[in-house]
């Protein structure tokens, strides 16, 4: 039981899990950053594999891309926390600029 239980904590730490996040079109261009430097950023930092999924992916009735995190659990979750942030600032940045041109 122990060696089973070893090898699942050992399993479990090395192995990359694909973490799958959906985000609007209108931020994703914010997110990766002039020259993909944010992703890039958040890449090194997490020690993640990032990826997203491309244009041509979008149609009319599903304006959403897909972000894809590859990394231990503990990276994804940090990385997921870094996209996320830098999603609702897009999100927060556009619903002020809405604000102020309603005014």
């Amino acid at each position: 039981m122990e060696i089973m239980q070893k090898e699942a904590i050992d399993t479990k730490i090395t192995e990359e899990i694909p973490l799958k996040i959906l985000a609007h079109n209108n931020f994703v261009g914010r997110l990766i950053g002039k020259e993909g430097r944010n992703l890039k950023k958040i890449e090194q930092d997490t020690d993640t594999k990032i990826t997203i999924s491309p244009l041509q992916d979008l149609t009319l009735y599903n304006p959403e891309r897909t972000i894809t995190v590859k990394g231990t659990i503990e990276a994804c979750a940090k990385a997921e926390e870094e996209i996320m942030k830098k999603i609702r600032e897009s999100y927060e940045n556009d619903v002020a600029a809405m604000h102020v041109s309603l005014q």
